[in-house]
């Protein structure tokens, strides 16, 4: 039985999320895992930036095929949509600051916090 057959056909997002799930384990794999608290602010920009990145990809594919989702998924994407909106202008405010060798534990912490509800929403899928 095909997954048309069945109602519901992969979505694109799918992909995307397993391979930066793929990239991110292998990166660990090779250089280990480090700790957050243990990152140079600039590893710290980089990682947040990664973050971002996937999470707003993965929110463009699933938004680019809004017929394959649930109700429930719309409305997650939705949320996601607006942590999204959030998130960037703190990320790249972090990152900017650590460029310019100046970097906020004020603006850190906020840019932190609306990472880590992205990828809590992210864990809704």
């Amino acid at each position: 039985m095909t997954h048309s057959e069945r109602g519901h056909a992969p979505q694109p997002g799918m992909y995307i999320a397993l391979a930066f799930a793929f990239v991110m384990a292998s990166c660990c794999l090779f250089k280990g895992v480090t700790p957050y608290e243990d990152m140079t602010p600039k590893q710290k920009a980089v990682w947040m930036m990664s973050v971002y990145n996937a999470q707003y990809a993965d929110y463009q594919a699933k938004a680019a095929h809004p017929e394959t989702l649930t109700e429930d998924q719309v409305r997650i994407l939705r949320v996601k949509k607006d942590a999204l909106k959030v998130a960037w202008p703190l990320i790249k405010t972090f990152n900017v600051l650590v460029d310019t060798g100046a970097p906020s534990g004020v603006v850190e912490a906020r840019a932190l916090e609306a990472v880590m509800a992205i990828l809590e929403i992210a864990g809704g899928y």
